[in-house]
């Protein structure tokens, strides 16, 4: 069942009143044995700076996601391409995917809470053994260091202009900017 964007909840929709985005799970592999009625909640800052600027002015009943899940995949890895993470870039070691966001989102929560109980909520993991799947944060941890050192240094750039590109993003939307012209801006270092 597609997500539409009256399933996500932003802090604009409350008054902002929250400084996080919440989204309904409509039907969790866990239903029949947990709660029926599940959500999601994002607060690390930039990653709601993120959803709220990407799906803030959809309509009630669109979809966020309007492709298959093999067009997202596709997606995902022409972007693990151009960051230079193509399949085989460690050998012996599995490429990310999809699915390395969310283990490696439990596992940097981890690493920061230290409070097992805490990330085991959040990611609706019904035991913590079903948790530890996902929590290896040795592996998680060993993948960057070993990446090529430009290849590094080009991630760290990245994640370094994260805020600034996100500025560029809020500046671009709340002058109405036609999305089409965002790249022909960023291209020619423009701040709108």
């Amino acid at each position: 069942m597609a997500a539409l964007r009256r399933d996500l909840v932003l802090p604009e929709d409350v008054g902002e009143q929250l400084q996080y985005a919440l989204m309904a799970v409509k039907e969790p592999k866990t239903r029949f044995r947990t709660a029926r009625h599940q959500s999601l909640k994002v607060d690390q800052p930039q990653l709601v700076d993120v959803v709220r600027l990407a799906f803030s002015n959809f309509d009630p009943d669109a979809k966020l996601w309007g492709w298959s899940g093999s067009t997202l995949r596709s997606r995902f890895k022409k972007l693990l391409a151009a960051l230079g993470l193509q399949s085989g870039i460690l050998p012996g070691v599995r490429d990310l995917d999809l699915g390395s966001l969310r283990a490696g989102g439990a596992t940097w929560l981890m690493n920061v809470t230290e409070n097992p109980d805490f990330v085991r909520r959040r990611g609706r993991w019904i035991n913590n053994k079903v948790m530890d799947i996902y929590v290896q944060e040795v592996s998680a941890i060993l993948f960057l260091p070993r990446l090529p050192a430009a290849l590094k240094a080009k991630i760290f750039s990245l994640a370094n202009g994260l805020n600034e590109a996100i500025a560029f993003a809020k500046n671009c939307m709340q002058m109405k900017l036609d999305s089409g012209t965002w790249f022909f801006l960023a291209c020619r270092g423009v701040m709108p």
